[in-house]
Order: structure tokens, then sequence, then C-alpha cells
């Protein structure tokens, strides 16, 4: 599986895990050196019945989502004192303000704000993980996408084509990050971007549109 972060990977990886985990070896390439690996996966003659699931997300949803993650887990568990990105932090405290720098006429600025925007999650989107390249190599037959936006069906699609009878009715989705806002002071955490932030954010992540419109194409679903 291909856990493209804040994609929803966990709640894929414990449903696959509850339905189908005894028949099938559920192998998960996330962060670090993942899209190197998936390149070295497509590159052996993997089983007749092995399965490739792709996790999905509207990117820049999946972008705002990994600056607020991360400012969490890297930034307020003190993982990043001392450091420039703790700084950019500061600096740029909302994500507004972070994509706004992007477009600054203030060219330090603008620098730091680009150094910074590909930083951790934020860099690791959906064109890292599978560049199109990756995506073309990827067996047409057995790949599954799971998108955010319609996980409950994506799952099932999955499970079905293992197991024949698909996701039990009453399996309840799960994600353990749902709470990670909590014992922040308000405006910690910022989700709210401009029409002029979002139209900025879009140009900057294109490659990760275009990538995921191909794997639309090829795997459906979502």
């Amino acid at each position: 599986m291909v856990h493209v972060g804040k994609c929803a990977g966990d709640t894929v990886i414990n449903a696959l895990s509850e339905h189908v985990g005894e028949a099938y070896n559920l192998y998960q390439l996330h962060c670090f050196d993942s899209d190197e690996r998936l390149k070295a996966c497509l590159a052996l003659d993997p089983p007749s019945n092995a399965i490739y699931v792709v996790c999905t997300r509207e990117p820049v949803s999946r972008f705002v989502s990994s600056f607020n993650w991360d400012k969490h887990f890297l930034y307020g568990r003190g993982k990043l004192d001392g450091s420039k990105f703790a700084a950019y932090y500061e600096e740029f405290a909302t994500i507004e303000a972070l994509v706004q720098g992007l477009r600054s006429p203030d060219l330090d600025l603008k620098q730091r704000a680009t150094e910074f925007r590909h930083f951790s999650r934020m860099l690791m989107g959906q064109a890292w993980y599978t560049p199109m390249a990756q995506v073309l190599a990827l067996p047409a037959s057995n790949t599954y996408r799971c998108d955010v936006a319609t996980l409950r069906e994506d799952i099932d699609a999955v499970i079905a084509s293992i197991s024949d009878t698909g996701m039990r009715p009453d399996y309840q989705l799960h994600n353990n990050k749902t709470d990670f806002r909590e014992g922040y002071p308000d405006g910690f955490f910022s989700t709210a971007l401009s029409d002029g932030a979002r139209q900025i954010l879009r140009e900057e992540l294109s490659e990760g549109y275009a990538v995921l419109n191909r794997l639309r194409a090829r795997f459906g679903f979502g």
C-alpha cells in the first residue's frame, strides 16, 4: 500500500488488516524513501495475486492537512527546537501566510517560504510518492485507489477483490489522529485560504494534480 501522508492511510491499513490481514501480507510504503521503494517494487516480478493500493486526496486539502499535522507532530512537540524550520513555523504561523509568502516581492521572504513549502509532509505529496512513471508502471488489473472523499466505497472495492464479500456492513472506519489538536491554543492551527492563496497553491501543486488525474483515469474510484 502506498500510504501518501494525510490521505487516510492509517484508516485504510486498519480496515485491510481487519478484513484480509490473515490472507495477505500487508506491506506499507510511507515517508522516508518510499518513492524509491515503490520504483524498486515495480521493477520486480511480483506474485500474480499481488494487489497495489494507492491512497489519494485532493492536493490542496492534503497540503493544508500536512501543514497542520507537522505543526503538531514536529513543531508542537519540540522536535524542531533550534532549527530554521521552527523559525519558519513562527514566521508563517498560518497556511495563508505561507502560501502568500510563495509569491512575495520580498525575495528573501519568498526563498524562506519556498524552502518551508518543500519541508516534510508538505513536500511528500502524490507526485512525490507516485510520480507519473510509477503511475504508468502500476498494473491496471490489480491496482486500487482509495481516496479520502470516497473512502468507504474504495476500501470496500479492495476487500471485495480479495474476499468476494467486501467490508462488513457494521465495520466502523476509524482514525487515531483526529484528536491531535487538543491542548493547543485557539488559532494555533489554520485551514482558511483566500481565493488568491488557493489558486497559488493549486499552481504550486500542479504536478500533484496531473498525477491524481492520471490515477483517476487509470484506476477509477474516488
